[in-house]
């Protein structure tokens, strides 16, 4: 993790792997309030490798106590932070991106000149539309959202959409167009 030798560190001061004084102060300052058995703290801090690379660590530590309950020592073990670190960036960058694509969907998906509709394909019920498909079908947006798709579409037209519905639910195609006579309001 530090890029050490064995015989480099052992017997060392722990001063060694750390960025700075205050760091290690911080976890100097856990020691001393760890004053009964089986405790254990964290604390995160930057440490520092053998290269000089600095990186965030979480440090866990505690007192060590014999069968007659004697302090004997200390004990403790780093966590590098490190990749957790990279990872937590690298989501926050994914959730950026994903939210400035979805805000280009959502103005191409409103500005079109094609009317689009979302149906939930069970139900039938629509989910979202954009302005072109309410002004297409002569409705407002509440009005719409309170149908479902054989609400408007013309009579002689509903069984061959329910066939496309059918099988779209049955996953034997993934979508369908078809020219249809809508009912306006």
């Amino acid at each position: 993790m530090f890029g050490y030798k064995d015989e480099e560190i052992i017997g060392v001061p722990t001063k060694i792997i750390y960025r700075a004084e205050k760091d290690q102060s911080k976890f100097d300052d856990v020691k001393k309030t760890q004053n009964h058995l089986n405790s254990n703290s964290a604390v995160k801090t930057y440490l520092k490798r053998k290269n000089g690379e600095v990186f965030k660590a979480e440090l866990h530590g505690g007192r060590l106590f014999n069968s007659k309950n004697v302090f004997i020592g200390f004990y403790g073990y780093i966590n590098d932070l490190s990749q957790k670190v990279e990872l937590q960036k690298k989501l926050r960058d994914t959730k950026s991106l994903v939210q400035e694509k979805e805000n280009h969907f959502k103005t191409i998906f409103i500005k079109s000149p094609i009317g689009v509709a979302l149906i939930n394909s069970t139900s039938g019920q629509f989910i979202e539309m954009n302005p072109k498909y309410c002004e297409i079908n002569g409705r407002s947006f509440e009005e719409l959202n309170s149908l479902n798709w054989m609400n408007i579409t013309h009579p002689e037209d509903i069984q061959a959409d329910m066939e496309n519905m059918t099988l779209l639910n049955a996953r034997e195609i993934s979508s369908f167009q078809m020219e249809k006579r809508i009912k306006h309001s």
